[in-house]
């Protein structure tokens, strides 16, 4: 694909076979024709790859890269952003299914107000699209230009903030100078990208429709039920209370409180993931969790009664069996 194109959505793919068909099919049903897909296979040990060097090797929109081993979703994301060359930047999930306005709207949302970040909306599902009548964002945002300082408190005093970096356009040559790049190596790493965006970003606006589709995804690692998923989960939180704590510090007075409301929600998610756990594994988290401090600072700021009891249960935990 020669030029700039409009759009570059950059897709991240492990193991992920089974899903690609659809989103394929999904893609090339866009409305919006000035785009490039970039594939990124991040060590996928399935046909997948295969599958997508067949089947969108004459699409001159396509790019495939591949991680010869998996090193994430990060960092794949992080390498489809390396090579996008459009004027906006978008993402999709391998196993998700955008709606065949989902670009185009969030586009056109961007270029009519001169937007830094344009976020939409979308509809969970099962197995087929509308099986489920809930859509990712719940409450009304600004559909009209506003500071990313005054998003966050929009979002703060609504208690519902919009993370899904697959609901998100930037404008590139605003985004690129800033190299904020997804935290390698960790679970939630878009609360602290698109946070970091956020404080960043002079012109942020919401599109309503709920023009993406997403699986709730059994075997992603935000369902897995085994052990190790649900530490890598517990780990995220943490890395993300600790990167939000740090930003609040230098923010400006109108972000911070919304920052430091989302490193509280991320604490009390890793505490409360705590009790799925075995009860070694979970002395052993517990332990990890009073030796870092962050309760302490918890107990410090938090005010809610439920989160400071789920604190005394950590300190229990560490010693006691239950």
């Amino acid at each position: 694909m020669s030029g700039t194109p409009c759009l570059s959505v950059v897709i991240p793919v492990h193991q992920a076979a089974p899903f690609l068909p659809a989103l394929w099919a999904a893609l090339s049903r866009q409305t919006l024709d000035d785009i490039e897909f970039i594939f990124v296979d991040d060590g996928s040990r399935d046909d997948g790859y295969a599958w997508l060097q067949t089947h969108t090797r004459d699409d001159p929109r396509v790019t495939l890269l591949r991680h010869e081993h998996a090193l994430g979703v990060s960092a794949a994301r992080n390498s489809g952003v390396d090579q996008a060359r459009g004027r906006y930047l978008g993402f999709c999930d391998a196993d998700d299914l955008p709606g065949p306005q989902h670009y185009a709207l969030l586009v056109s949302l961007a270029e009519s107000q001169s937007l830094d970040i344009a976020i939409g909306n979308g509809q969970l599902f099962n197995r087929e699209i509308g099986d489920l009548d809930e859509t990712i964002v719940g409450l009304p945002k600004p559909v009209q230009a506003v500071e990313g300082a005054a998003w966050l408190a929009h979002c703060h005093a609504q208690r519902e903030w919009v993370y899904a970096v697959f609901l998100v356009v930037l404008r590139r040559d605003w985004a690129a100078p800033l190299a904020i790049s997804f935290p390698p190596g960790m679970v939630h790493e878009d609360v602290v990208w698109i946070n970091r965006l956020l404080l960043a970003a002079r012109r942020v606006a919401h599109c309503p429709a709920a023009s993406y589709h997403y699986r709730q995804n059994p075997l992603s690692i935000m369902r897995n039920p085994s052990e190790s998923a649900r530490l890598q989960r517990i780990a995220g939180h943490l890395a993300a209370v600790r990167a939000l704590r740090d930003m609040a510090e230098s923010a400006q007075a109108a972000a911070a409180p919304s920052l430091l409301c989302q490193a509280h929600v991320e604490l009390n998610k890793a505490l409360g993931l705590l009790k799925e756990l075995p009860p070694a594994a979970r002395r052993q988290a517990a332990r990890t969790l009073v030796d870092g401090a962050l309760l302490r600072w918890f107990w410090r700021t938090g005010r809610r009664a439920s989160w400071r009891r789920r604190i005394v249960q950590t300190w229990l935990r560490r010693w006691l069996p239950i």
